[in-house]
This record gives C-alpha cells, structure tokens and sequence, in this order.
C-alpha cells in the first residue's frame, strides 16, 4: 500500500508544505527540509522538500505508506497545500494502491504525462495508438475487448507538453494489442495467448516503442552515415495524419503516426507513393489502392 505524490515549482521557488490527514493531523515541511515523520498512526509519512540540482526546479516528494505494517495509509481525503505567493506548480500522482482502494487526484488531466526519460531533448518519444480489438487466441475462439476506436490514440499513451513547454511525445506507433513473442515460462491467459502459443497480444508504449526502434533501424540499413537529428526529423516529417490525429504536430500525436515509407522518402526529398488509409479491426492496413497490407 503506497501513495507517492510528485510535484514540481518553478526555479529556486521557496514553499512550505501542509499534507493533512483525513482526521485532521497536519504533516508540514518547510524548504529544504526532508525526512519521515514521527507519528505513523495514518501511514508512515515522507515528505521531501528539496532543489532538484540537474534542473535548480524545487520539487517535493510526498510518500504515505504501510512500513508500519499495522498503519496503512489512512482512507479518506488527504489535502495537499502550499505557502508561497505567485507560484505555479505541476503534480503527479505516481502511486495510488492502497488495499483494493485506489487513490485519485480531484482536478486531475492527462496533460504533461509523458515522463523521463522521454521528455529529453534528444530522445525519439513514441505514444501509442490502438491497432485491434479482437483476434483468434490459441483454443481457437474468436476474441473481442473494447479498446477504444480503432487507430485513436491509446489510453495508457503518455500525453505532452513537457514542464518547458515542449511538444511529446515526437510520433505515434501502435500499441494496444500487438501480438508479440511469448516465454516459454510465462503463464499468459488463453486469451490474450495466440495460436501455438508462441504470441501473446500486449498492451503498452513498451509495444509502440520496439516499432520506432526499428523504424531507426531501417533508415540505418538505408544510409549507415545518418545522425540521430536527421532520422528524428525524417520520421517526423514522414509521419502520417489522419482524422485521429487530427492537425500535427500536437501534444497528443507528437507529429503523427509512423511511416517508414514516408521516411524514407523524405530523406530522398521525395513523397511516399502508398500511405495506409485506415486500420481494420483485425490491424490490416487498407491503402487507397483498396490493397490490404499486414
């Protein structure tokens, strides 16, 4: 059972925080001072108050746990507050399990969720985009789980800005159930478990992500002397756009949907001469040819 609340202030901003208890207890820590506090009686409680030196941003860790086996966090609602003037602040509730019970922030979004180390400069960030929602698993019997419309973004994709206001993710893969190689150890259910049970169907940008690392391997075995820039920008501005994604690039998109096709033509200052047009609920690509692609 653990609640971890992380939040960021501005540069070298000076906050005092209050964490109050459901019963009314007020944990407080002012700048710069971190540590657990004495009275674990509604959870064992950290709060850390502190410049994060790599970016000189304060940033404070809140942790409530069950270290104290007896003392879980205490149910109810907790109130986070803060004393300073003229501040902004970002918040992520980064653990939310107590028991069977899960925690929740009142006001909450899915802006700025895209995390580290995805929000680097440098990295090629991929969100994700549901490709099925029903298949045939290893006994044969047709499956079908509502996912969300075929070829829109994914729930679970992380959603930018960055905190400085960056544009993440930098392109979209697909990512809600793409069939992928199984352990032979793994105790995967038959549903998700595909005929002959060397596949499973997973879920995740850990699914999206694979795909653009491929997609970087391609353009390698194209030109082995391009840079990392030049194969960012190349599957950027050959990325595909559609009705999900609407106007790219955004913070929900990055700058569309990967295309290797377009890629490589952009890098050959040219046009992709097939785009699929839409994906079928089996993860066909249908072109406008009428072609099906798998």
């Amino acid at each position: 059972d653990r609640i971890l609340l992380d939040i960021w202030f501005g540069t070298f901003d000076l906050i005092a925080v209050n964490l109050t208890a459901p019963d009314g207890t007020v944990f407080r820590q002012d700048p710069g001072f971190s540590g657990t506090f004495p009275d674990s009686t509604k959870g064992v409680t950290d709060i850390f108050n502190f410049i994060h030196e790599p970016n000189g941003h304060r940033r404070v860790l809140i942790d409530i746990k069950d270290a104290v086996e007896e003392y879980p966090p205490m149910p109810g609602e907790w109130t986070v507050s803060f004393e300073a003037d003229g501040f902004g602040f970002n918040a992520w509730l980064v653990l939310d399990r107590v028991g069977n019970q899960f925690a929740a922030m009142q006001g909450g979004n899915n802006a700025l969720t895209v995390t580290t180390p995805g929000t680097s400069f440098e990295a090629i960030t991929a969100g994700a985009y549901v490709l099925r929602d029903q298949w045939i698993n290893v006994l044969e019997e047709p499956v079908f789980i509502a996912s969300g419309q075929i070829g829109d973004l994914a729930v679970f994709s992380g959603r930018g800005p960055t905190r400085d206001g960056r544009i993440k993710p930098d392109i979209a893969a697909s990512g809600r159930f793409v069939a992928s190689s199984r352990s032979t150890t793994s105790n995967y259910s038959n549903l998700i478990t595909l005929p002959g049970g060397m596949q499973n169907m997973n879920s995740g940008t850990s699914m999206a992500t694979p795909q653009v690392t491929g997609a970087v391997a391609l353009l390698l075995g194209h030109d082995p002397m391009l840079g990392s820039r030049e194969i960012k920008e190349a599957l950027q501005d050959g990325a595909l756009t559609d009705l999900f994604t609407g106007l790219a690039p955004n913070t929900d998109w990055g700058h569309g949907k990967l295309n290797v096709i377009g890629a490589l033509s952009v890098l050959e200052g040219g046009q992709p001469d097939w785009q699929p047009r839409y994906i079928n609920h089996y993860g066909r690509l249908n072109g406008p040819d009428g072609q099906t692609r798998t």
